[in-house]
């Protein structure tokens, strides 16, 4: 008896590691989106992104994501009695620890480090977000997000990854 389940147990752990094992490998994306800048009356740019990631397993996973911007926004900046409209582009680069959940429709989460570039100014820092991913297909996926860029910036974006 003891042997059985001994055998059982390693069976149930082996057929876990090949259900992992069939979600592990690279994946790549692309995205559109509207960087929201809570600035003001600020006109948002709109954004494009790539992504490539590699999944571990069912549910974690690294991403690279780089963003530019499109069309720029423009923000309009008030000094005493006079006023000027500035042009923005937003280019962010970041590395994220991704979780997914199981099934068809799932949440996502991540969490990782980003450097941007506003109006030629460098910054970096943490940046979380959340998302609704739906799978269409065993490889291919829809994904909804929002991500915390800066404290007045968030990137809402909708991409379609691909698992290779």
């Amino acid at each position: 008896m003891k042997h059985i389940s001994l055998f059982a147990l390693l069976l149930t752990f082996s057929l876990n590691v090949l259900a992992q094992a069939e979600r592990e490998g690279v994946y790549g994306g692309i995205g559109l989106g509207v960087m929201s800048i809570n600035y003001g009356n600020a006109d948002n740019p709109t954004n494009a992104s790539l992504q490539l990631g590699y999944h571990f397993n069912d549910h974690w996973a690294a991403e690279l994501q780089y963003t530019d911007s499109l069309s720029d926004g423009k923000v309009t900046v008030q000094s005493g009695y006079y006023s000027s409209s500035v042009d923005v582009s937003i280019q962010t680069m970041a590395a994220y620890a991704v979780y997914r959940s199981p099934g068809q429709v799932y949440f996502k989460g991540r969490a990782g480090v980003l450097q941007e570039k506003v109006l030629g100014a460098s910054d970096s820092g943490l940046s979380v977000g959340l998302g609704l991913g739906f799978k269409i297909a065993d490889s291919a996926a829809i994904e909804l997000d929002a991500t915390l860029i800066e404290q007045d910036v968030n990137y809402f974006s909708a991409s379609l990854n691909f698992g290779f």
